[in-house]
């Protein structure tokens, strides 16, 4: 193990002298150097005393329980019904291979490295999520893994460590690299998922240890082993399953709210946005209900019907806008970067509106809410989100004239249509799948991960209003 891990490290060595080691892992990196060291003599151990084909599938079965159970702990991370049903089913398909682990001596080994795995594993998720980096974590996870075994190792076996250098130099460096690599994919799958989920699915490799042991190294077992292979692949069939949780939130409407989260499959949680405290509180439900949040949508707030100029207007409207629009959305960013904060990724989208950027006659109480949005409170969470590290991102999406249940319903002239899409170059109302396809484009790290600080105006075209004249 010892070799493998050296040689990884000095084959990317010039990764991590290229990308550099940002100071904000080296807690992280030390951890997981010194824990390492102990994977490295635990599994040791194991492969002493116990068949490689019943050591290697306990430690790697008990490692996916132990990471959820430790991702809940300290990253706050929450598994759906389903993705439970598939982790207990891998794991468990993963110790059945072993049979009675009783009868086995040493196994304890074994299964201290299983809960070895999981620690490192939570640590080096962590790690690189706060550089958003699988690939320059990895390689500098297995330098410093390098640094600290070595002189371990040297005190224990001596000279006698360089054999598997010495003796099979190009299977040790293919090993050593090939290492780096699937522990970068791994650290990179961490970025958005559990870790429990990316453990469980990661351990699948179990299942040609265990036909290697049977079928090339002549251990016995053969036909548990290949019912046991059936049973990871339908556990990973339903981690696959496992999509993106929603929770949907009400304030006043709270039958509308449980009937789609119902249909959604998430859930409904409600509370009163220009209240701090429900703010906090109902980001602290869906991260407690869903085992997590990565993605926020600012989509609270209120357009008051009646056209008033600003000479017209009250204070108690202005204020009531204000609060229900531009407070209600600092608020919910507020209360959702708190929680970045502690996990270092997330994706906030705040909805806008053109009435912020072309201003609206009579609403002025709008359009300045949602222009606070659009400029001000975008553009600074923006940069203080960079406080945070590269995982969180801030972004706007500001929809003109859209046809939503509420407009069908008052329902629209065909000249009150051709004013408002007169300065449109596309000369229609928006749909809200519209608005929903770029709330989803810029959520996803996947799509719009090097995106941030970013309008996308879903409006048609639109260069402008048309200016009534006198009434």
């Amino acid at each position: 193990m010892w070799g493998i891990i050296t040689a990884g490290g000095l084959l990317f060595l010039p990764v991590v002298v290229v990308r550099g080691i940002d100071p904000v892992t080296y807690p992280y990196l030390a951890a997981s150097g010194f824990i390492l060291t102990g994977y490295i003599f635990s599994l040791s151990a194991a492969y002493d005393r116990v068949d490689f084909s019943l050591a290697y599938p306990m430690a790697r079965g008990t490692a996916p329980l132990a990471a959820a159970l430790l991702g809940l702990v300290f990253l706050g991370e929450r598994l759906g019904s389903a993705a439970v049903i598939g982790l207990l089913l891998v794991a468990g398909s993963l110790l059945s291979m072993v049979g009675d682990p009783r009868r086995i001596p040493g196994i304890q080994y074994a299964l201290l490295t299983g809960v070895i795995i999981a620690t490192y594993s939570v640590i080096d998720a962590s790690g690189a999520r706060r550089i958003q980096d699988g690939l320059a974590y990895s390689a500098a996870v297995y330098v410093v893994n390098a640094l600290v075994a070595t002189p371990l190792v040297f005190a224990s076996r001596g000279k006698a460590m360089l054999r598997p250098l010495r003796s099979n130099p190009f299977q040790t460096m293919l090993a050593g690299s090939a290492s780096v690599a699937a522990y970068a994919l791994v650290l990179t799958a961490a970025l958005q998922a559990p870790v429990g989920l990316v453990s469980a699915v990661r351990e699948t490799s179990v299942v040609i240890g265990a036909w290697l042991g049977t079928v090339r190294l002549g251990e016995r077992g053969r036909n548990r082993r290949i019912v046991a292979a059936v049973g990871v692949v339908a556990g990973v069939v339903l981690l696959a399953a496992e999509g993106a949780r929603v929770a949907v939130h009400y304030h006043t409407s709270r039958d509308a709210a449980e009937t789609l989260a119902t249909e959604l499959g998430g859930i409904a949680v409600g509370g009163d946005l220009t209240s701090g405290d429900a703010a906090d509180a109902i980001v602290a439900a869906a991260v407690a209900e869903l085992g997590g949040l990565e993605v926020c949508v600012a989509n609270a707030g209120k357009w008051p019907q009646p056209d008033e100029a600003i000479w017209e207007m009250d204070l108690d409207r202005w204020n009531d806008t204000i609060a229900s629009n531009l407070t209600a959305t600092f608020l919910t960013a507020r209360a959702f970067l708190r929680h970045a904060a502690t996990t270092g990724t997330g994706s906030l989208v705040m909805i806008a509106s053109t009435a912020g950027s072309f201003g609206e006659a009579g609403h002025a109480d709008y359009a300045a809410a949602k222009g606070g949005i659009l400029s001000g409170l975008l553009l600074s969470a923006k940069n203080e989100a960079a406080r945070i590290g590269p995982g969180v991102r801030v972004n706007v999406v500001a929809p003109g004239w859209t046809l939503t249940p509420m407009i069908g319903e008052r329902g629209l002239s065909d000249d009150h249509v051709a004013r408002v899409t007169a300065t449109m170059s596309l000369k229609k109302l928006g749909r809200p799948e519209d608005v929903a396809s770029q709330v989803v484009i810029l959520a996803s790290d996947t799509v719009s991960g090097h995106v941030s600080g970013q309008v996308v105006t879903v409006a048609g075209g639109m260069e402008g209003r048309l200016i009534p004249g006198r009434q």
